[in-house]
């Protein structure tokens, strides 16, 4: 089988890593306590990829995106949906709130969080969401957003946004050129897309094994070689890249793993000395690199996340 990119279709890419399936199911099954094996399908193992032309990082098989009921699981997780996120604040500051015509589309807005922002300050805005139990949930709070695919919305309301907003979906979608297309068919002449993705280039990188960030829950890994790349298949230009800087709630997380990449754990073939001593000099390097890092310098380390923004030609 010829693996080609999902941006390019060209069959210029390179082999990363292969996951065999087994140890995907065993792993989502001791730290997330869900089943996934329906939703890879039969497959011995998925492989990851590199697009030599736009330096996107996919997964294959396709079929292994995840399905409705993945995500109906994984709401679940009390940090699945956050109410509060940077790219939200972001996005809004590149809005431009001062245009009469301003008009908002969300396309994967889970609970409605960025609609309320928008809604709570007189921007007319709209969501779309293909989870049932977070569309229920926005609707409930009396939220302007519909069950409905962004394809069947394009073709009922061609070029009728001012701005598109789509944020941690693209990661999602194993067909992003698709994605990217029907929103730009959806935007106005001259609208703006901004788009927020998990910055595949930051700390999470040095996971072998970032669980949501590889099927059945991520298909790509997104960066800014690759959203700068996206100008030569797509009639819009890029106007900026954003960084989230290392957010409070991530400090642990990054500084766990700084500390086993220091000292290059786990290692069989260590000395026993070695590994006594990072057990013992861990916990106190640990408890400094995070109070430093909580006093104001993580607001200088790239986070989790990035956001392009782009304008339609």
């Amino acid at each position: 089988m010829v693996i080609t990119s999902p941006i390019s279709h060209s069959s210029n890419v390179r082999f990363i890593q292969r996951y065999p399936t087994t140890e995907l199911i065993q792993r989502w099954q001791q730290n997330l306590n869900m089943d996934i094996t329906s939703e890879l399908h039969g497959h011995s193992a998925v492989e990851l990829y590199e697009c030599l032309d736009t330096g996107l990082y996919f997964f294959v098989p396709l079929d292994t995106a995840g399905s409705e009921t993945l995500y109906q699981e994984l709401q679940k997780l009390d940090y699945y949906y956050i109410e509060d996120k940077w790219e939200y604040d972001q996005a809004v500051q590149l809005l431009p709130l001062s245009c009469p015509e301003l008009k908002v589309l969300e396309v994967g807005c889970g609970r409605g969080y960025f609609v309320n922002k928008l809604k709570q300050i007189g921007v007319e805005v709209v969501g779309l969401e293909l989870n049932q139990s977070a569309v229920n949930y926005a609707q409930a709070h009396h939220l302007p957003v519909h069950r409905e695919s962004l394809e069947n919305w394009t073709q009922k309301y061609p070029q009728q946004y001012t701005v598109i907003c789509s944020f941690q979906v693209l990661e999602h979608i194993a067909q992003p050129k698709e994605f990217i297309q029907q929103c730009l068919n959806s935007l106005a002449p001259n609208g703006q897309l901004i788009l927020g993705v998990p910055n595949g280039k930051s700390f999470t990188r040095y996971l072998e094994y970032n669980l949501l960030d590889m099927p059945p829950h991520h298909m790509t890994r997104w960066h800014a070689k690759a959203f700068q790349s996206l100008e030569n298949y797509f009639p819009m230009t890029l106007e900026g890249i954003f960084y989230e800087p290392l957010a409070t709630y991530h400090v642990d997380w990054y500084v766990n793993l700084q500390m086993d990449r220091l000292w290059q754990l786990p290692n069989p073939r260590q000395s026993f000395g070695h590994k006594i001593i990072y057990k013992i000099t861990k916990p106190i390097y640990t408890k400094l690199l995070q109070f430093i890092l909580n006093s104001g310098l993580r607001k200088f380390i790239q986070g989790h996340s990035l956001l392009a923004s782009f304008r339609k030609l």
